[in-house]
């Protein structure tokens, strides 16, 4: 799924950070280390063949990266064989999984009804899920993640030469398992992680509550959220088949609750 839907979906936990981000209204950015999967934003580094260009190649960024004059290079390729002397440039790599890790990532999904995101991503069903209009800031600017069965693969040439379509490529790529997500990446573009951006508070379009979430965190979800007017739906689980469905509820401002409409 490569279109923007006109709603993304966030499944979250019920916390003091999940019941900020309501009430700022706000998103958090994490690091990548903090991801769940090991395979996020892994790469592979193409072979260089050994051609007169890319021997040239090689040696000038040797001496770009090392400050050795050109003499030296030459003399150390005669003792190295191509494989190693090839892989003595750390620089582009480096620069590359240096711009990763400043990456801040937000993470939604075309989808509120998946079984799984609900058991994963929103504590077994007692969190919620916030639907974001699309057409408010940011998230007009989110990427669709592509599924694919290797990894980021890159030659050196590409990491110097379009570091910037590399990175983009590495923070929107997982793997096929993960399709059922349908995920939505929002990228911090300031190389900041572990922070909350500010949103258009109409985006907030509507909120979903679990199949176990308490009327006690409804209340107080509604409150958090009753200048913001969301829409409410409460998930029931299917009786006969592994599905979930919404029911539309409504929050009473002088009950201060949330129930059936």
């Amino acid at each position: 799924m490569n279109t923007l839907p006109t709603t993304l979906y966030r499944y979250r936990p019920l916390t003091t950070y999940s019941l900020a981000e309501l009430a700022s209204p706000s998103i958090w950015f994490s690091s990548v280390g903090e991801f769940n999967d090991p395979f996020e934003f892994q790469f592979k580094i193409q072979s260089l063949q050994e051609t007169p260009e890319n021997r040239e190649f090689v040696i000038t960024s040797i001496q770009d990266e090392t400050g050795m004059p050109r003499e030296s290079v030459e003399a150390k390729l005669k003792t190295y064989n191509w494989d190693n002397f090839r892989d003595s440039i750390v620089a582009p790599q480096d620069n590359l999984i240096q711009a990763i890790r400043t990456q801040g990532v937000c993470c939604f999904s075309a989808r509120n009804d998946s079984p799984l995101m609900w058991g994963h991503y929103a504590a077994a069903h007692t969190g919620f899920v916030v639907g974001y209009d699309t057409s408010c800031f940011p998230f007009m600017h989110a990427l669709p993640v592509h599924y694919e069965e290797r990894l980021c693969s890159f030659s050196i040439h590409d990491m110097i030469r379009r570091m910037h379509e590399c990175l983009k490529q590495i923070v929107t790529q997982k793997g096929t398992d993960w399709s059922y997500e349908q995920e939505f990446r929002l990228i911090n573009m300031q190389d900041q992680v572990n922070l909350a951006g500010a949103i258009d508070p109409a985006a907030i379009k509507s909120i979903y509550f679990g199949a176990m979430c308490t009327d006690q965190n409804r209340s107080l979800i509604g409150r958090v959220t009753s200048h913001l007017r969301p829409a409410f739906y409460g998930a029931q689980l299917d009786k006969e088949r592994y599905a979930i469905h919404f029911q539309e509820l409504e929050y009473d401002p002088q009950l201060k609750t949330v129930g059936s409409k």
